[in-house]
């Protein structure tokens, strides 16, 4: 687990949390930030799918209007969150995407875009964050076994 720097296809340069498995990697992925930044949260989750096999990488996607940004979950955070969304460019940030894309990509296979099913829970918005109050150690639990049996169906 380490910070790298990514560059995107017009220059821009810009932070992201990288997490490695202990072995072969089973394929890479990118983990997009909430509103609060990279934050522990958001390495920790990048780290968890490092132990399931995967290259991860979480890119901070604020770091065009504010480097290093990674908060907590009051209110006061996510205001100044919704600051810096309304500052990003949308085109722009698909550049950092596709540049964390690139710095996961394993081989030269291609990209392949599969059917996926599209679940709801039944828990409130952030119920994936064991940092927030509306964590539901449940739904997150089953979030991630459908996550990790999609990545092994389609990835490896």
């Amino acid at each position: 687990m380490r910070w790298i720097t990514l560059t995107a296809n017009d220059g821009h340069e810009l932070a992201a949390y990288r997490a490695e498995p202990a072995g072969a990697p089973r394929g890479g992925l990118v983990v997009v930030h909430e509103i609060s930044g990279v934050n522990r949260h958001i390495r920790e989750v990048t780290d968890r799918f490092a132990a399931e096999g995967y290259v991860a990488v979480a890119p901070s996607l604020f770091d065009r209007v504010k480097r290093n940004v990674a908060m907590g979950y009051d209110a006061r955070a996510f205001a100044y969150g919704v600051l810096l969304v309304r500052k990003l460019d949308w085109f722009e940030l698909m550049l950092d995407l596709g540049a964390a894309v690139q710095s996961v990509a394993l081989n030269e296979i291609g990209v392949r875009y599969p059917s996926v099913a599209i679940h709801e829970y039944d828990a409130g918005h952030g119920f994936n964050c064991d940092h927030r109050v509306d964590y539901d150690a449940k739904a997150a639990a089953l979030a991630l076994e459908r996550t990790l049996a999609f990545w092994r169906a389609h990835v490896g």
